[in-house]
C-alpha cells in the first residue's frame, strides 16, 4: 500500500496530540524505517500497513482510521489528494478519480464505481486475484472506508454515510 494512504491520513493528528517523537516511535515499534515519515512515495506491505493502523487505531482510538473528521482536510493530508485535486471539479469526479487511478495507492485491488442517483453511489473494493497479500484485516475496510466517507471534507460537505454490504474481514 501507499504509505502516505496509510500513514499520512492520521499521521498529523498523532503529530499534533502525542508529538513528533509519538510518530518516530510507531514506525519504529511496527518495524518500519523512520525515514518513511519523510518518504511521501513509499510503498509498505498489506503486513505492514496493518501494524501501523492497529498502532494508530491504539494511540488514537479504535474510529480513528475509519473516522478522519477534520484531519482529512489537513494540509499534511492534502498532498495524498493532489493529482486529484487537478482534475476533479466536483465530489463525484473526485470518487470516479480515486477508482480510476486505485493503482496510485494499492497494488493490491481496485474499485469499481457505479452511480446509483444524484448523491448515491456503489462503491466496491475488489482484490487482485494475482496478489498474494492477505486483505481479510479489518483495519484495512477501515483504512478505505475512511477514506471514501472523508473525501466530501474537500468540497467542504459533511462526510458521507457508508453502508457496508459486504466485507472482506467480514463476509
Amino acid at each position: 500500500l501507499a504509505l502516505d494512504l496509510v500513514l499520512m491520513a492520521v499521521a498529523p493528528r498523532l503529530r499534533a496530540e502525542r508529538g513528533e517523537a509519538a510518530c518516530r516511535t510507531l514506525v519504529a515499534t511496527v518495524g518500519l524505517p523512520e525515514s518513511v515519515l519523510d518518504d511521501d512515495g513509499a510503498w509498505i506491505s498489506a503486513a505492514a500497513a496493518c501494524r501501523a493502523l492497529g498502532a494508530l487505531g491504539t494511540a488514537l482510538g479504535e474510529r480513528a482510521i475509519a473516522e478522519r473528521g477534520e484531519w482529512a482536510t489537513h494540509p499534511e493530508s492534502l498532498s495524498t489528494y493532489v493529482r486529484m485535486l487537478r482534475v476533479a471539479s466536483s465530489l463525484p469526479d473526485a470518487y470516479q478519480f480515486l477508482c480510476a487511478h486505485a493503482g496510485e495507492s494499492t497494488r493490491l485491488g481496485r474499485f469499481e464505481l457505479q452511480r446509483e442517483g444524484r448523491n448515491r453511489a456503489r462503491i466496491s473494493y475488489l482484490p487482485r486475484k494475482d496478489s498474494d497479500s492477505e486483505q481479510s484485516e479489518r483495519c484495512l475496510c477501515e483504512l478505505r472506508q475512511g477514506e471514501l466517507s472523508a473525501l466530501p471534507r474537500l468540497w467542504g460537505r459533511a462526510d458521507a454515510s457508508i453502508e457496508e454490504t459486504s466485507c472482506l474481514s467480514r463476509g
